[in-house]
């Protein structure tokens, strides 16, 4: 499974304590956090991809192997998620608001709503 480097698509820990979307540092800003993320799936075709912050991420728990869910989430798919808009060969999940101002509750409750988003990617070991 080729996967982005988390220190690529992840935001900085500091991030959440970040105020306004507008003062946020360029990378940040939900324009380029997005074009940023979508030209790194242009070019590495991953499994799954987010922009997330470490509190998010860490809140969600994934199993190994799950996508982590953020702000800007895309899936690679065969088939579509309901509910979800597909671009390409990916399933795309936004969160409102922008990459600072996403909660953990916000993505935790995505979480819980697409489980077959998440689903397929679950490592379980054999035996």
């Amino acid at each position: 499974m080729l996967q982005a480097p988390d220190e690529l698509t992840d935001l900085p820990r500091g991030a959440r304590a970040l105020g306004a979307e507008d003062d946020a540092p360029e990378l940040l800003r939900p324009d380029v956090a997005e074009a940023t993320l979508r030209a790194l799936v242009d070019a590495w075709t991953p499994d799954w991809a987010t922009v997330s912050s470490y509190a998010v991420r860490k809140a969600q728990a994934a199993p190994p192997r799950s996508p982590v869910l953020g702000w800007m989430t895309v899936v690679r798919r065969t088939t579509r998620v309901a509910d979800l808009p597909v671009e390409g060969e990916y399933s795309v999940l936004r969160l409102p608001g922008g990459p600072t101002s996403v909660t953990a509750d916000a993505v935790t409750t995505a979480r819980a709503k697409f489980t077959d988003l998440v689903q397929p990617f679950v490592f379980e070991p054999a035996g």
